[in-house]
């Protein structure tokens, strides 16, 4: 649960009036490990040593040594969040429940996210790149009345990497890379402010003429949803950080990769602007709009990863990603005006991701990919039932096949109704969660329990396809 703080006087009144930053939408971390369509399969258990095309060099820029001549990737992920709130409560430090409002409805907000990358080669031993993705990203919105408004009602943050890269062959065996990342990062957070919380904070100072009775007088009393007022807190800022990685072939058969991509400090500039503030509360110079500054401290992240081409066809991949998210420890806006900062006290912890897979080469047009993987979401535990599934790209798989002069139904379509019979099975055991699948028409997902705010908060990720991958 995270702790809200504001020096001073009123400071718990200040927290609980809503006036500090209204960031759920990050709180079960908001790193998107879809840079690529083709890692999905193999829950991206290939991300150090090579996808076999061009978005590879996102993970591991000493990749792009394995492919010859000018190579394009580009695809689109379609972002669906599902966030529901169940039993939730409000309370206030001196006053108690303060529960007033409903669950917020369904909060997650659907965006594509785009990414390109393409590598060219400029001689035997040297390989250029230049990717854009989406890095980190997520996007809320709840109904303006509902009980944790004084926590977040909207709230965006999107970071757009723009990453060139070169690699070069320091011998046959061993490539290594280097790349830059140009980030460009935004914020915009919206929150409600608790009048009568504060003003009831004011009266108990002795800044209010007859004390809480003028606040009761006016109908400001904690968590009337009628006289809220708003804050709108955003910002944005370009910031470089750096990646590099390298490749070494073992031999014709087997690869070992390792990557490491650095932290980036965001410097975030922008506004904290409020509205809807009550004529009582109106002089109150912590209400007064200002231009302001943020802090949004990136993870690094280290990757390293192994693949054994058992056959032509067969090859398997595992791979262990770190992420530190220890570094988001707290979001501080710091106001122009010289009013005390607004601090969100984070806490979050490092996280360790681990994913096995396999791939199976039909032919040049068709492969299919499957993978097992686990992940700790940062900073809170989530957990979600998945088994094996066949990633399929390039053409149809017909629906029968010959065996034994007899016609057979085909085993990705018994797989596949064995998958949908286990599916209604469990969900009529547990209808408030969701299975996640990859098939040929794509991920179907709903979905691990979370804990948000002071309630139960089931969540759908398709956006969070690394979540979906990789429980098993």
């Amino acid at each position: 649960m995270k702790t809200r703080t504001v020096s001073g006087r009123l400071a718990p009144w200040l927290a609980a009036a809503g006036l500090a930053l209204p960031v759920t939408s990050l709180a079960a971390g908001f790193a998107i490990t879809e840079e690529n369509a083709t890692g999905l399969g193999s829950a991206y258990s290939d991300t150090a040593t090579g996808n076999g095309n061009a978005s590879g060099m996102f993970f591991n820029p000493a990749t792009m040594s394995d492919l010859p001549g000018t190579q394009i990737s580009g695809g689109m992920i379609y972002i669906d969040p599902k966030f529901k709130l169940k039993d939730g409560k409000s309370s206030v430090a001196g006053i108690g429940d303060i529960t007033n409002g409903g669950d917020g409805g369904n909060a997650g907000v659907a965006a594509p996210v785009p990414n390109l990358f393409i590598t060219h080669q400029l001689n035997a031993r040297t390989h250029v790149g230049f990717g854009i993705s989406v890095p980190y990203g997520l996007s809320t919105d709840y109904s303006s009345g509902w009980l944790g408004r004084y926590h977040a009602i909207k709230s965006e943050v999107q970071v757009i990497n723009l990453n060139p890269a070169l690699s070069f062959d320091a011998n046959p065996n061993l490539s290594l890379g280097v790349g830059l990342d140009i980030q460009y990062a935004n914020a915009n957070l919206t929150s409600a402010i608790d009048s009568g919380s504060l003003c009831y904070g004011a009266a108990s100072a002795g800044q209010v003429p007859g004390g809480t009775s003028t606040c009761q007088t006016y109908g400001l009393t904690p968590g009337n949803a009628s006289k809220d007022g708003k804050v709108r807190v955003k910002g944005n800022d370009w910031a470089l950080g750096w990646n590099a990685g390298l490749l070494w072939h073992v031999n014709p058969s087997t690869k070992i990769g390792l990557s490491y991509r650095s932290a980036v400090d965001h410097k975030l500039k922008g506004s904290v602007d409020y509205s809807n503030i009550p004529l009582l509360l109106a002089s109150n110079p912590q209400l007064a709009d200002t231009n302001a500054r943020a802090s949004l401290d990136l993870p690094a992240t280290a990757n390293l990863g192994i693949s054994h081409a058992f056959s032509p066809r067969w090859t398997m991949t595992a791979g262990l990603l770190w992420t530190q998210w220890s570094r988001f420890h707290e979001l501080r806006v710091t106001k122009d005006n010289g009013q005390p900062d607004i601090v969100t006290t984070e806490g979050w912890k490092d996280t360790l991701r681990y994913a096995v897979g396999a791939s199976y080469k039909q032919n040049s047009r068709l492969t299919l990919r499957s993978d097992a993987g686990a992940r700790c979401a940062a900073p809170h535990r989530a957990s979600a039932r998945q088994r094996p599934h066949l990633a399929l790209a390039g053409r149809r798989l017909p629906r029968y096949q010959e065996e034994h002069g007899r016609r057979r139904l085909h085993p990705h379509l018994v797989q596949q109704r064995e998958d949908q019979q286990h599916d209604r099975g469990y969900l009529q055991e547990h209808p408030d969660r969701h299975l996640y699948r990859l098939g040929r028409h794509g991920r179907r997902a709903v979905q691990p329990p979370f804990l948000s705010l002071a309630g139960h908060s089931s969540v759908s990720f398709r956006r969070r396809l690394q979540a979906l991958s990789a429980f098993g």
